[in-house]
Parts: C-alpha cells; sequence; structure tokens
C-alpha cells in the first residue's frame, strides 16, 4: 500500500514539474501585460513607434475608450472616453485620429483628433458616418460634415483647405481612396476624381444605379452596383470596360482590386433569400463565397466557399506573395494561389479546433490565434508551406481577440482577463528557426 502510494506521489510531482518547467519555458518570451477595466471588450489595436493605441468599448452602453499604452513597459499614460467608434483609428504623422457614432443605428457620430506628442484630444467635429468616416493624406484630413458637405481640413487644426457643396449631399457611400495627388471618391450613383489641393473635379462618372461597394486603383474604378451588376470603370477612356452579372441572393457584398490583375469578389450569402429560390444548390454550411475575378475580361478565375464568414471584409490584408490565405473551415488556414485558385497548403490545428482563426502576415511568417476555450498559443506558420514552425503558450484567448499586431521588437495580443500581452518577437523568430532546422534533419 505505501509502496503505491510512494509511485504515485513521485508521478504527481513529476507531472508538476514538467508543467512547471512548460508554463515558465513558453512564458519566457513574455515582456509585458497590460490590464483594461472590466466591462470593456478590445475593439482595435493600432500603434506607432512609442505608443499601443487600443481601442475598447463599453459593454453597457454606447461608448468607448482610447488607451495609449507604452511600449516599452506596457504603462498606461492616458485614457479617453469617446462615442462608440465604429472604424479603426488611422495614424498620420503625430496625430490620432478617430470616428465615432452616437449610437449603433446613427448615422451622425464625432471626429476626434489627438496630438501624440502631448496625448491631448487637439479638436472635435460632428459628421455624418454612413459605411466611411475618413480619408487621412498627409495633413489633410477629408469627411463629410453634418450638414452634407465634403471637407478637407488640415489635421493639425481643423482650418478648412476647401469643400464642396453637392446638390444631392455626400452620402459615404464607400470608402474615399487617393492616387497620385488625386482624391478618389463614390457618391450615390456618380464617381469623382478631385484634385487634393484645390477640389478640382477631374472626372465625374455616372452609373444608372447606386454604388453599394467600390474599389479604385489609379486607372479603374470597380463598383458594385444596386442592381446586382459589378462594372469596371476606365477611368481614361471614360467608359465601362465589362460587366459583371452578380446573383441577387447576398444580403453584402464587397470588392477589392487585388494586385492591379484580380479582382476580389466577397459576398455574404441572404440565407433567407436562398430557401425561397429552388433548383439553388448551396450548402448550409456556407455563410460567404469569395470570387476571383480576371481584371482584363471580368470573367470569374476561381470561387471557394467559406463556412465561417471573413471578419475583415477586404481581402487585400490577406494577400501575400501571389497567395490568398483565408479560413474556409473550422479551424482550418489555407493558402491558394491568387492567380488559378490551386491550393498550396492547408494548416489545420488539432488543439481546441475553434471557429475564428486571427492572424498576421508578417515577412514569410504568418503569426495566428485560435479564439476558443481550449487553446491558449500564438501559432508561427512557415508562410511558403504552412508547416508550424513554433508554438506559444500564451495568456488565454478570449473568443473575439483580434488579429496580432506586429513591430520590430514585439509581438501584441489582446488575451482574456481584459488584458494585452506583449512578446519578443526575435526570440519568437529564432526559436522558430531552430525548430524548422530541427525538423529539416528529422526529415
Amino acid at each position: 500500500m505505501f509502496k503505491r502510494f510512494l509511485i504515485l506521489t513521485i508521478i504527481v510531482i513529476i507531472v508538476a514539474l514538467l508543467c512547471n518547467y512548460s508554463i515558465h519555458h513558453s512564458y519566457k518570451y513574455l515582456n509585458w501585460i497590460y490590464e483594461y477595466p472590466k466591462g470593456q471588450k478590445a475593439q482595435y489595436l493600432t500603434q506607432n513607434q512609442k505608443y499601443i493605441l487600443l481601442t475598447t468599448k463599453n459593454l453597457n452602453n454606447d461608448t468607448s475608450f482610447i488607451h495609449f499604452i507604452n511600449k516599452q513597459n506596457g504603462q498606461q499614460l492616458s485614457t479617453f472616453k469617446v462615442e462608440k467608434v465604429f472604424n479603426p483609428p488611422q495614424i498620420v504623422n503625430d496625430w490620432l485620429i478617430v470616428a465615432s457614432k452616437e449610437n449603433e443605428s446613427s448615422d451622425s457620430g464625432s471626429i476626434y483628433v489627438f496630438d501624440l506628442k502631448t496625448l491631448n484630444l487637439v479638436w472635435k467635429d460632428k459628421f455624418i458616418s454612413y459605411k466611411w468616416a475618413f480619408k487621412a493624406y498627409n495633413n489633410m484630413l477629408f469627411y463629410v460634415d453634418a450638414s452634407g458637405i465634403l471637407r478637407n481640413v488640415l489635421v493639425e487644426n481643423k482650418n478648412i483647405v476647401w469643400k464642396v457643396v453637392s446638390d444631392s449631399g455626400f452620402s459615404n457611400s464607400t470608402t474615399p481612396d487617393i492616387f497620385n495627388k488625386n482624391l478618389y471618391i463614390c457618391n450615390k450613383n456618380q464617381i469623382l476624381i478631385m484634385d487634393v489641393d484645390t477640389s478640382k473635379i477631374i472626372h465625374n462618372f455616372k452609373t444608372d444605379y447606386d454604388i453599394n461597394s467600390c474599389s479604385f486603383n489609379s486607372e479603374y474604378a470597380a463598383v458594385m452596383l444596386d442592381n446586382g451588376y459589378i462594372y469596371l470603370i476606365d477611368f481614361l477612356n471614360s467608359l465601362i470596360k465589362w460587366k459583371y452579372q452578380h446573383v441577387l441572393l447576398f444580403s453584402k457584398s464587397n470588392i477589392d482590386i487585388l494586385e492591379d490583375k484580380f479582382l476580389g469578389l466577397l459576398s455574404t450569402i441572404n440565407l433567407s433569400q436562398i430557401k425561397n429560390t429552388p433548383n439553388l444548390k448551396v450548402l448550409n454550411r456556407v455563410n460567404q463565397i469569395i470570387h476571383i475575378i480576371d481584371m482584363k475580361s471580368g470573367m470569374t478565375i476561381w470561387q471557394k466557399d467559406l463556412e465561417y464568414p471573413l471578419d475583415n471584409t477586404s481581402l487585400n490584408t490577406s494577400i501575400y506573395q501571389n497567395k490568398i490565405v483565408i479560413q474556409i473551415t473550422k479551424g482550418c488556414l489555407t493558402a491558394f494561389r491568387i492567380d488559378n485558385g490551386f491550393k498550396l497548403w492547408q494548416f489545420y490545428s488539432k488543439e481546441g479546433i475553434t471557429p475564428k482563426i486571427k492572424y498576421t502576415i508578417n515577412k514569410n511568417k504568418i503569426f495566428l490565434t485560435m479564439n476558443g476555450k481550449n487553446d491558449g498559443f500564438l501559432y508561427v506558420i512557415d508562410l511558403r508551406t504552412g508547416l508550424l514552425i513554433n508554438k506559444i503558450k500564451t495568456p488565454r484567448f478570449t473568443p473575439n481577440s483580434l488579429s496580432p499586431l506586429i513591430d520590430s521588437e514585439e509581438i501584441f495580443l489582446t488575451c482574456n482577463n481584459n488584458s494585452i500581452a506583449a512578446f519578443n518577437i526575435n526570440k519568437i523568430i529564432k526559436a522558430a528557426k531552430k525548430n524548422k532546422e530541427l525538423n529539416n534533419e528529422q526529415k
């Protein structure tokens, strides 16, 4: 009896020592942890050279908080309470620009501009939010004010560079862009190209239907119209290069020009409409469909069904070195050749398979987390092969954690218990290289 007890005791001690070693070994990359108040949920994470800028939302009302955090030690420097933030804040030079709404259903909100040298609020203005908030360029800020006037103001003091009044008002229907010092903007059923310095209209192209989604490059605009058609508009020749008829069974569609060669179409399925449509074969589990369209011909090159919808509706964030990296099914990340849809690799974790994968591509590596009850790891994946080259135990992630944020020194992760953890990325990459060399030796 005593012998059995002694054996069990020894086993428990060994297991405890191994667990303790495992925890300390995996946490050797940790630099600091920042905790924010309970009752808040992380919304956005951004950075400049000195600060981590965390946006959290209040779970009890329509307000948000901007947390200014010291990158070196994770200390809170300042916090501001604002209306509910609905778009990722942007940093322009030494200014932080934040857009908020009065409430979830409102189209009116406020723009806040913070000085990142002093961490003070410099100015605030009312504006119409709709789908996009503002566009920042150099020291200028473009937005539609509460009267429906398109304004170009100086970021540091709100002085007006110019303002444009439209007879029907500006609707802020899609996010504008800037190429070669020209502002590209969709307004209801028209596409305007304006000189950023003078507001002079260079092109004014009108369509027969209102524009739901739009993407630009310096030569073309790809627009999704209310009637379900996609037009590729050639600005230089003022003509429609081709039309693509899209199925009107989608509650929402977004388009992106990818690498100036392809058009990415991400469509969210309207399940109620599908149920009433006979002979339509769509798997019940499919939530979104991705189409890759040839920019020259307007023909679909390939398409894939997505079981779990992408959080970020812009496909540009998933493109790297002729690859598109997306989540197709539960707990599974897949890389395809963007030009032909050929599957290059598939990464599938067996530890705590979860619906949502959050990832960031940095150089030739993918840093990802899986948001589930049984997973608390940071995975480092070789972008070229899809092989796991490092796996690090971290503070356990919340189901709604954000994608990893990376700079030259650290990787920042949102974790549960209302916290952000900063890890030494150089140590992680060094360990990943050793693991890769070891894997190569074992082959």
